[in-house]
């Protein structure tokens, strides 16, 4: 059995769509062998309809890494609905060959860590616009504790905002206002400051600055 994991070119997106949107479309099938697992790296999106997009369901996992890949060795293996116990099993021992930690878990919103991970940051953003503390000060602080391995608005940039912002968007949708969804950072997305993805433009300016507000 192989795990497949399958990146696409820009200029193939087009033909792509047209495939997935075709009224008879199994893009697994087209793409892989029957054995192949399908994998996806998704921190929020639901593998169960993933798998409801291909004949073989019960091929597809969540394989979720955390940044910076090659140094955290944490990994989310979610089962969807249809996710067999075969591969499931697959994904762990894949896992464990490039000497990673992996995890599983049933597919809710968030995850596991996702779910903890933003409970803790939701008060942080909520506190920071509530009371117009400085991003740069909380960022400082919370790396200086050494709990986490930086602050969670440079985290941010990092990952991405639209990223970020789809998964507390989620969160809050799934589980109601103890998950916050920040307005700056919405307003930042709209404009297309998505952070490192956007050339360093996002919570902080390409100098290091925090963005206005």
């Amino acid at each position: 059995m192989r795990i497949v994991f399958a990146g696409t070119p820009e200029p193939a997106l087009p033909s792509l769509r047209r495939l997935i949107d075709s009224p008879h479309h199994d893009v697994v099938a087209v793409v892989t062998r029957p054995d192949a697992i399908l994998a996806s790296n998704t921190s929020s999106l639901s593998i169960t309809e993933i798998g409801d997009a291909t004949l073989r369901p019960d091929k597809v996992v969540g394989f979720h890494y955390f940044y910076p890949a090659s140094i955290m060795p944490l990994i989310e293996i979610v089962e969807g609905e249809d996710t067999s116990a075969e591969t499931t099993t697959a994904a762990v021992t894949f896992a464990q060959a490039i000497r990673k930690q992996p995890i599983t878990c049933a597919e809710v919103p968030g995850f596991v860590v996702n779910r903890i991970l933003n409970s803790g940051i939701s008060e942080i953003w909520r506190d920071q616009e509530e009371q117009g503390l400085s991003i740069k000060k909380i960022d400082e602080g919370v790396g200086a504790a050494n709990v986490v391995p930086m602050g969670p608005f440079f985290l941010t940039d990092l990952l991405g905002l639209d990223t970020v912002l789809h998964v507390a968007e989620h969160l809050q949708e799934s589980y109601g206002d103890r998950f916050y969804v920040p307005e700056g950072m919405q307003r930042l997305v709209a404009a297309g400051k998505l952070g490192a993805k956007t050339g360093g433009d996002g919570v902080y300016t390409p100098q290091g600055e925090p963005a206005p507000a």
